[in-house]
Protein backbone atom coordinates (compact mmCIF):
# COMPACT_ATOMS: atom_id res chain seq x y z
CA UNK A 1 0.00 0.00 0.00
CA UNK A 2 1.47 3.64 -1.04
CA UNK A 3 1.18 6.87 1.30
CA UNK A 4 1.01 9.48 -0.13
CA UNK A 5 1.38 13.24 1.44
CA UNK A 6 -0.79 15.80 -0.32
CA UNK A 7 0.19 19.10 -0.07
CA UNK A 8 -1.76 22.59 -0.82
CA UNK A 9 0.47 25.48 -1.12
CA UNK A 10 -2.15 27.95 -1.11
CA UNK A 11 -1.91 31.87 -1.73
CA UNK A 12 -3.96 35.06 -1.79
CA UNK A 13 -5.42 35.63 -5.17
CA UNK A 14 -8.19 38.37 -4.03
CA UNK A 15 -10.71 38.60 -1.94
CA UNK A 16 -12.62 36.08 -3.37
CA UNK A 17 -10.63 33.71 -5.07
CA UNK A 18 -6.89 31.57 -3.76
CA UNK A 19 -4.20 30.98 -5.77
CA UNK A 20 -2.58 27.86 -5.18
CA UNK A 21 -0.39 24.51 -6.06
CA UNK A 22 -0.64 20.64 -5.65
CA UNK A 23 1.48 18.41 -4.59
CA UNK A 24 1.95 14.79 -3.72
CA UNK A 25 4.87 13.14 -2.34
CA UNK A 26 4.88 9.20 -1.78
CA UNK A 27 5.99 8.79 1.78
CA UNK A 28 5.61 5.21 2.21
CA UNK A 29 9.21 4.45 2.80
CA UNK A 30 9.65 7.72 4.71
CA UNK A 31 9.85 7.15 8.96
CA UNK A 32 9.94 10.63 9.50
CA UNK A 33 7.18 12.74 11.17
CA UNK A 34 5.03 14.26 8.09
CA UNK A 35 5.20 17.57 9.54
CA UNK A 36 8.77 17.72 9.51
CA UNK A 37 8.77 16.50 5.54
CA UNK A 38 6.13 19.01 4.72
CA UNK A 39 7.51 21.92 6.47
CA UNK A 40 11.58 21.24 4.47
CA UNK A 41 9.28 20.48 1.48
CA UNK A 42 7.77 24.36 1.74
CA UNK A 43 11.04 25.82 2.42
CA UNK A 44 13.07 24.11 0.10
CA UNK A 45 13.85 25.93 -3.33
CA UNK A 46 13.99 22.98 -5.61
CA UNK A 47 13.28 24.16 -9.75
CA UNK A 48 9.58 23.42 -10.06
CA UNK A 49 8.13 23.32 -6.52
CA UNK A 50 6.74 26.02 -4.53
CA UNK A 51 8.43 27.45 -1.64
CA UNK A 52 7.01 30.01 1.16
CA UNK A 53 9.84 32.80 0.98
CA UNK A 54 9.72 33.74 4.77
CA UNK A 55 8.43 32.58 7.66
CA UNK A 56 4.68 33.80 7.82
CA UNK A 57 2.46 30.87 6.68
CA UNK A 58 -0.06 28.44 8.00
CA UNK A 59 0.50 24.57 7.80
CA UNK A 60 -2.12 22.30 9.10
CA UNK A 61 -3.17 18.57 8.75
CA UNK A 62 -6.62 18.79 7.45
CA UNK A 63 -7.74 15.03 6.45
CA UNK A 64 -6.67 11.54 5.22
CA UNK A 65 -8.72 9.24 2.81
CA UNK A 66 -8.15 5.96 1.55
CA UNK A 67 -8.22 5.90 -2.27
CA UNK A 68 -10.04 2.96 -4.16
CA UNK A 69 -6.32 2.34 -5.82
CA UNK A 70 -5.83 0.88 -2.28
CA UNK A 71 -3.01 4.68 -1.35
CA UNK A 72 -3.56 6.57 1.27
CA UNK A 73 -3.71 10.49 0.82
CA UNK A 74 -2.46 12.44 3.75
CA UNK A 75 -3.77 16.08 3.27
CA UNK A 76 -1.75 18.95 4.80
CA UNK A 77 -2.99 22.67 3.62
CA UNK A 78 -0.67 25.53 3.60
CA UNK A 79 -1.46 29.17 3.54
CA UNK A 80 0.95 32.08 2.67
CA UNK A 81 1.03 35.20 1.32
CA UNK A 82 4.20 34.85 0.40
CA UNK A 83 4.18 32.13 -2.33
CA UNK A 84 7.15 31.99 -4.78
CA UNK A 85 5.11 28.83 -7.28
CA UNK A 86 8.46 28.96 -9.71
CA UNK A 87 7.01 26.99 -12.70
CA UNK A 88 4.65 24.75 -11.12
CA UNK A 89 0.84 24.58 -12.47
CA UNK A 90 -1.15 26.48 -10.30
CA UNK A 91 -5.11 27.01 -10.53
CA UNK A 92 -7.51 28.78 -8.66
CA UNK A 93 -10.42 28.53 -7.02
CA UNK A 94 -13.50 31.29 -5.96
CA UNK A 95 -15.62 31.17 -2.95
CA UNK A 96 -17.95 30.03 -5.32
CA UNK A 97 -16.72 27.44 -6.67
CA UNK A 98 -15.66 26.11 -3.17
CA UNK A 99 -17.91 23.06 -2.25
CA UNK A 100 -17.39 19.84 0.43
CA UNK A 101 -19.20 17.16 -1.29
CA UNK A 102 -21.41 15.63 1.21
CA UNK A 103 -22.82 11.80 1.68
CA UNK A 104 -26.28 10.89 3.62
CA UNK A 105 -25.22 7.17 4.19
CA UNK A 106 -23.72 6.83 7.88
CA UNK A 107 -22.47 3.71 6.43
CA UNK A 108 -20.68 4.56 3.60
CA UNK A 109 -19.10 8.23 4.58
CA UNK A 110 -16.89 8.84 2.34
CA UNK A 111 -18.91 10.36 -1.45
CA UNK A 112 -18.42 8.65 -4.03
CA UNK A 113 -16.47 11.23 -6.20
CA UNK A 114 -14.29 13.61 -4.15
CA UNK A 115 -12.46 15.87 -6.68
CA UNK A 116 -9.72 18.58 -5.94
CA UNK A 117 -11.62 21.23 -5.26
CA UNK A 118 -13.36 19.42 -2.17
CA UNK A 119 -9.99 18.18 -0.80
CA UNK A 120 -8.89 21.88 -0.84
CA UNK A 121 -12.40 23.30 0.51
CA UNK A 122 -11.98 21.18 2.87
CA UNK A 123 -9.19 21.79 4.16
CA UNK A 124 -9.35 25.65 3.67
CA UNK A 125 -12.40 25.28 6.11
CA UNK A 126 -10.03 23.81 8.91
CA UNK A 127 -8.01 26.96 8.16
CA UNK A 128 -10.46 29.07 8.38
CA UNK A 129 -12.10 27.91 12.20
CA UNK A 130 -8.07 27.90 13.19
CA UNK A 131 -8.21 31.58 12.17
CA UNK A 132 -11.92 32.45 13.64
CA UNK A 133 -11.00 30.59 16.78
CA UNK A 134 -7.66 31.09 17.59
CA UNK A 135 -7.04 32.85 21.07
CA UNK A 136 -5.23 36.42 21.19
CA UNK A 137 -5.22 36.57 17.26
CA UNK A 138 -2.31 34.32 17.00
CA UNK A 139 -2.56 35.07 13.11
CA UNK A 140 -2.35 38.53 12.97
CA UNK A 141 0.98 38.56 12.08
CA UNK A 142 0.99 35.86 9.52
CA UNK A 143 -1.79 37.43 7.67
CA UNK A 144 -3.00 40.97 5.77
CA UNK A 145 -6.14 42.46 6.69
CA UNK A 146 -7.41 41.27 2.87
CA UNK A 147 -6.42 37.34 3.68
CA UNK A 148 -8.22 38.13 6.98
CA UNK A 149 -11.67 39.43 4.85
CA UNK A 150 -11.27 35.91 2.89
CA UNK A 151 -11.01 33.71 5.50
CA UNK A 152 -14.30 35.04 7.06
CA UNK A 153 -15.99 35.29 3.64
CA UNK A 154 -14.94 31.56 3.36
CA UNK A 155 -16.49 30.51 6.81
CA UNK A 156 -19.96 30.67 5.76
CA UNK A 157 -18.97 29.11 2.04
CA UNK A 158 -17.16 26.17 4.03
CA UNK A 159 -19.57 25.80 7.23
CA UNK A 160 -20.74 22.34 8.43
CA UNK A 161 -24.19 21.56 7.68
CA UNK A 162 -26.06 19.23 10.15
Amino acid sequence: MKSYLEIFIVSFESAERVRYARMAVDISEDKRNPDAVVQGLIKAHPGDVPVVIDNKYISHSTSWRYEHNGSIYLTYVVYSEHVDFHGARTKSLSLHDMDIPQTDSPERPRPDVIMEKHVLSHGMSHLCHLVKTSPDNTFAGILSPDSRILFFRMLPVLAGKI
